[in-house]
Formats: C-alpha cells, sequence, structure tokens
C-alpha cells in the first residue's frame, strides 16, 4: 500500500509541477518560418553561411553531434523592443526559428 501512495504522490507532482511549466513554455514561444534580420529576411531552409550573412554572428552558439550529423543552435538577442531567437540548424541546414521571450 505504501509503494502505491508513493507513486501516486510522485504522479501528482509532476501534473502538478510540470505541465503548467510545459504550457507556459509553449505560450512564450512560437516557432516562425524566416525572420527579418534589418534588410535580410532569414527562412528555413538556407545554410549557415546564408543565415551568417543577413544575421550577423550569434549572441550564443552551440553545437551538438547526433545520430550521424550536427545539430547547431544559434541564439540571437535582438533586444527589449524585441524577442529572443533560437535558430536551429541540423547539417548545417536551418530547420527552425524558435522566438522565445522578451530580449534584453
Amino acid at each position: 500500500m505504501n509503494k502505491v501512495r508513493k507513486s501516486l504522490l510522485s504522479f501528482f507532482v509532476v501534473v502538478i509541477f510540470f505541465f503548467p511549466v510545459c504550457s507556459v513554455a509553449s505560450i512564450m514561444s512560437e516557432t516562425l518560418d524566416s525572420l527579418r534580420c534589418g534588410d535580410h529576411l532569414a527562412q528555413r531552409g538556407e545554410t549557415e553561411l546564408q543565415v551568417l550573412h543577413q544575421c550577423g554572428l550569434p549572441d550564443l552558439s552551440n553545437s551538438y553531434y547526433v545520430g550521424g550529423g550536427t545539430l547547431d543552435k544559434w541564439t540571437y538577442n535582438m533586444g527589449p523592443k524585441d524577442f529572443i531567437y533560437v535558430f536551429t540548424f541540423l547539417n548545417g541546414e536551418l530547420r527552425n526559428i524558435l522566438q522565445t521571450e522578451r530580449g534584453y
């Protein structure tokens, strides 16, 4: 009986604390097909070199090796009047642009 109570308690802790955080995160972020960087438009499908030329150096970049390829995440903080954007590249191709919280 004690194991059942512990399992139920663990389940409710996850439901109460984890799911609201996920909901807030999904409300605070949005996936985009393109992003205007000055006079240029960075779009999904472009290469890292094209995005670098259009948007400049990212404020933060991370590389990961996954299943025979490279996953790169570039973060651009566009300032307090705009948002923070995370560009995800798979094997050098822009696959996702995520708009997150306000910049600073």
